[in-house]
């Protein structure tokens, strides 16, 4: 079977709220890689900012009305400064999505553990 084939029988039968995340992610894909939009630009050098003052060993993530606030210990701040931009944004956008819906389709509890969830970030 073709690609292209298996993509539209894939989507045929795919729940509604994961083919907009298909869409996103297939148009994410056919951007040019080295593009930033202005707004994913600042969402970086607000990052960066916030990065180098530092938190007393912690960076914060997710915005005042959020549900819940994301704190990233100094190593895990220092690890995801060191990542490409791109890269950067994938993840503060999923920490993003945590901070509103830990629970979110874009997670999946842990195989013999109650409570710890697991989420992934593509590439």
């Amino acid at each position: 079977m073709r690609s292209k084939e298996e993509l539209r029988r894939l989507i045929d039968h795919m729940d509604d709220r994961w083919v907009d995340e298909v869409v996103d992610y297939i148009r994410w894909l056919q951007r040019d890689a080295d593009t930033l939009t202005p707004d994913e630009w600042q969402r970086v050098q607000r990052g960066e900012r916030e990065l180098a003052q530092g938190d007393g060993g912690t960076s914060r993530i997710g915005a005042t009305n959020t549900m819940y606030e994301i704190i990233l210990s100094r190593h895990a701040a220092r690890y995801l400064a060191r990542l490409d931009r791109m890269a950067q944004l994938r993840i503060v956008d999923r920490l993003e999505q945590l901070t509103e819906n830990p629970l979110g389709s874009f997670t999946k509890p842990l195989t013999n553990a109650e409570g710890p969830r697991s989420g992934r970030v593509g590439s």
